[in-house]
């Protein structure tokens, strides 16, 4: 670079500092150097308001895909308990599938092993079911007609 663009700290020592230029030329000289300053100024100014722009941009940015990420994290573990609670119900149901030999007579159930089981006994083993007897009004008919008879009279008074 040419020694009269240089910048100077203290127009007082132009005179000294370049002694062979004529005083027109050195006033050119510090004019030089006070408007190249100021474009550095300027441009550094514009470069810092820039480099906060995009640290601004970049901070939002980054408070955007943490936020993202809690939301996933939250789903993941919401979508992890509820995999776990429909193993667990799966586990819990027992379920009868296929073709069941049934008796038409007796309503038996023939087994793999081939004997003949109470439906009761057959349900309870590959369910969890549990069972209590009752009567219908219909077999309650056919089996105890005196007793069925007594509480047809019971009601009807």
């Amino acid at each position: 670079m040419h020694p009269w663009l240089l910048p100077v700290r203290y127009p007082q020592k132009l005179h000294l500092r370049h002694s062979g230029c004529p005083i027109k030329q050195q006033k050119r000289i510090f004019s030089h150097w006070w408007v190249t300053n100021r474009v550095i100024l300027f441009l550094t100014l514009l470069l810092l308001g820039a480099i906060v722009a995009v640290t601004t941009l970049l901070h939002q940015s980054h408070n955007r895909l943490i936020r993202a990420q809690v939301h996933l994290i939250r789903t993941g573990k919401a979508k992890d308990t509820l995999i776990t609670e429909l193993e667990n119900a799966l586990n819990e149901v027992k379920t009868l599938q296929g073709i069941l030999p049934i008796c038409a007579s007796c309503k038996k159930i023939r087994d793999d092993k081939g004997y003949w089981g109470q439906v009761e006994e057959y349900l309870q083993k590959h369910t969890e079911a549990k069972f209590t007897h009752g009567i219908c009004p219909e077999c309650a008919e056919k089996l105890y007609p005196d007793i069925y008879l007594k509480n047809e009279l019971k009601d009807e008074t």
